[in-house]
């Protein structure tokens, strides 16, 4: 039997986000970024809100996604009480807080997933909503995960867009290989 995520409990939640946490640190192209577009993460998603602390605490800029119909808007984030449970039940800006930012803009992204495979490609929540924020974007695409959620292949359309490299609390796996 597989494991899956949502067997997680909660010590082992934040034991294993850390664990991917401490590799992310390790991607240059985080740790170059000015601007930052990050998940909020969502039940037994790696955790994302020590990213935000960390991105403010070195002086990032950070956007976040808000559901804008069936587009992600993101949104300039700087302090927590400006969420509420959006249209899915996650996290996201109130409408009237923060300026948009260009999809364009970001220099990385940090992308949420239930599946990842070597070659960055993801399965989502079955909606597009982040293939479609990155369509075209020039930024660099981390997927975050579990390495349970790892697998060698996964199967995808033209129009998914793969990732530039998913980090684990194993690995880091290096995608833009394979573009």
């Amino acid at each position: 039997m597989r494991f899956r995520r949502d067997q997680l409990s909660a010590g082992t939640l934040v034991l294993r986000s850390e664990q991917v946490l401490r590799r992310l640190m390790g991607v240059k192209a985080l740790t170059q970024a000015r601007l930052l577009c990050t998940y909020l993460s969502h039940g037994t998603e790696p955790m994302t809100d020590p990213i935000v602390e960390w991105a403010w605490r070195v002086g990032k800029q950070v956007v976040v996604p808000r559901v804008e119909g069936e587009q992600l808007q993101l949104i300039a984030f700087d302090r927590w009480k400006t969420l509420r449970r959006g249209r899915f039940g996650i996290r996201e800006p109130a409408v009237a807080t923060g300026k948009t930012v260009p999809a364009t803009q970001v220099d990385c992204f940090i992308v949420p997933g239930l599946a990842f495979d070597r070659q960055g490609f993801r399965m989502g929540y079955g909606k597009g909503y982040f293939d479609r924020l990155l369509a075209g974007v020039s930024g660099f695409k981390i997927g975050l995960c579990f390495a349970f959620q790892l697998t060698d292949a996964l199967p995808h359309d033209p129009w998914d867009v793969p990732l530039s490299a998913v980090v684990t609390d194993k690995e880091i796996v290096d995608c833009t290989k394979h573009l």
